[in-house]
């Protein structure tokens, strides 16, 4: 789950992401990853996981999980900056590593309103 906010049409604003990843499968994932892609007029600033380490990359990043055990939850909360705020932001999470894809990835937007 994303919870998103709203960005304005003002330069440079940072927009708080905050992943929530739970592992509702009868298994453990070994090997977790989860891959966050932004698009290319946002930023990486500061983020915090409750598991596992997160490298930025210009694309998004990746936390790299270890083993998400069954019924296991990890929050990953990120700053971005939204250097041109002129349309709406999509964000997505996915995690990979576990062998049934069909619940593996969540997106959500950040609506751009006018001033």
């Amino acid at each position: 789950m994303i919870y998103p906010g709203q960005i304005y049409n003002v330069p440079r604003q940072i927009i708080k992401w905050t992943f929530e990843f739970t592992n509702n499968g009868i298994n453990d994932v070994p090997n977790a990853k989860v891959n966050v892609a932004v698009p290319s007029n946002v930023t990486w600033i500061y983020d915090y996981s409750t598991k596992g380490i997160f490298f930025p990359t210009p694309a998004g990043g990746e936390l790299v999980l270890g083993t998400l055990y069954k019924n296991e939850t990890v929050r990953l909360m990120v700053d971005f900056e939204i250097e041109d705020a002129s349309s709406n932001v999509t964000i997505t999470g996915t995690v990979t590593g576990d062998a049934i894809l069909i619940n593996n990835s969540e997106s959500s937007t950040v609506n751009y309103v006018a001033l």
